[in-house]
């Protein structure tokens, strides 16, 4: 089977809709996922066949189409993805942030889809635009409504511009600084390092046949960093890999993965490097490339 026509998903939070203490956060429930595992379990990909996608050229050796993938190294991957896989053993490839793990601190993406969970958008753009008032930010300045409404389709205008100006465009200690000033108001007692997948999780999903990928030290777009700046972020998961004893199989997934994500700059920087797969997040062209490049559909469209 051509490596095109397996059907790739994107996983970010999955919860019990039950138990979810962020309401308002896109998770995708739990029960859901086990039933799509259930259904689909003679068509999901095990750990051979994912071995084997990663190893062979555009050409795999399986009936199987169904690819499962999942970002962030989010806690949510260990509770329910992983030990639903296992039950059924399946695997998925589970494309880390490495920083977070090592430091216990969330990303500042994460912090935003916290807040946004805990009090939804609307509440959220409004304080956000009266945080930037208060620190003299011009937030409409970064305002790009026609890339912001291509990497945010499913958002309201209001909300895709705000989200695109802070992943994007702010430069990294404002957009730091103006989102931990909202984020510390109401964290709470939540601990950030529980957001995360800890070494024991990683340890344990990898002796039980998940496979481990890039996705960047850090959370933030790839085309925000030069070349050196990505080399260096590509490194610290090649050590934070090889000092867990992890496979490293060359594969990742771009940060955001929307078509502003990376550039033709950063596709040398990871050839380079070794890599020789990566995901994206929509179904934006990715002809052209050095790298093989494969689409993904995301978790909502189930």
């Amino acid at each position: 089977m051509h490596i095109e026509k397996i059907k790739t998903y994107m996983f970010h939070y999955i919860r019990d809709s039950k138990n979810n203490e962020l309401s308002y956060l896109n998770s995708f429930n739990s029960e859901k996922f086990f039933s799509f595992v259930d259904k689909n379990k003679n068509n999901i990909l095990s750990q051979k066949c994912i071995k084997n996608l990663l190893s062979s050229g555009d050409e795999i050796n399986t009936k199987r189409k169904i690819l499962l993938t999942f970002d962030d190294g989010l806690k949510d991957h260990f509770n329910e993805a992983y030990r639903i896989l296992k039950s059924f053993n399946l695997s998925g490839i589970f494309f880390i942030n490495t920083k977070n793990i090592i430091f216990g601190e969330m990303d500042t993406v994460h912090k935003m889809h916290f807040l946004y969970g805990k009090i939804g958008w609307k509440k959220l753009v409004e304080i956000i635009i009266g945080e930037c008032r208060n620190k003299k930010i011009k937030i409409e300045d970064y305002y790009d409504e026609e890339i912001a409404a291509q990497s945010y389709p499913l958002d309201d205008r209001e909300v895709a511009v705000i989200k695109y100006a802070i992943n994007y465009k702010l430069q990294a200690k404002i957009r730091d600084e103006l989102v931990n000033s909202i984020f510390y108001d109401y964290r709470g007692d939540f601990e950030e390092k529980d957001f995360y997948l800890s070494k024991n999780d990683i340890n344990e999903m990898s002796s039980n046949g998940m496979i481990f990928g890039f996705h960047g030290h850090e959370h933030i777009p790839f085309s925000s960093l030069n070349k050196y700046q990505l080399h260096q972020s590509l490194l610290n998961q090649k050590i934070f890999f090889e000092d867990m004893d992890i496979k490293n199989y060359g594969v990742l997934s771009f940060p955001y993965g929307d078509i502003s994500s990376y550039n033709h700059n950063n596709i040398n920087v990871l050839t380079k490097f070794g890599l020789n797969l990566a995901f994206i997040a929509d179904q934006h062209n990715v002809n052209n490339h050095s790298l093989k490049i494969l689409k993904r559909i995301d978790c909502a469209a189930i």
